[in-house]
């Protein structure tokens, strides 16, 4: 994953913290708390969350107080996907990869890795 997002990055002369925030909440999992609510926050317009919080996706401008706040979703990272929602984001990158003419491993390849990193029955390599 790591690999492809830094040759995305140089493809796309963007960081490689920039494509992977990107790929992430693209491709990514939706953060949830204990009871399965969707995490995220509301904060004054011009803010930035990427200090506390680097995988998040502005999806709507609310008023609070006459003054403008923009709401935010939390996106899962990487580390705390389990194999499925990593698979997800895998084959993403992969798609955005190959879009860009970067070489990528087979699917057989990418199916072995993933069965080596979590449960096997889980991967779904399309």
């Amino acid at each position: 994953f790591h690999v492809l997002v830094n040759k995305i990055a140089t493809a796309v002369k963007s960081s490689d913290d920039e494509v992977k925030k990107n790929l992430v909440c693209s491709y990514g999992t939706l953060a949830k708390d204990d009871d399965g609510n969707l995490i995220g926050a509301t904060i004054p317009a011009g803010m930035s969350l990427d200090a506390f919080y680097p995988y998040t996706r502005n999806y709507k401008t609310v008023y609070v107080g006459g003054k403008e706040c923009n709401c935010f979703l939390f996106y899962k990272r990487t580390r705390d996907m389990d194999s499925k929602e990593f698979s997800r984001l895998l084959e993403g990158t992969i798609s955005e990869a190959k879009n860009l003419g970067i070489e990528t491993l087979s699917k057989e390849e990418v199916s072995s890795i993933l069965a080596q990193w979590g449960d096997s029955d889980e991967i779904q390599a399309s």
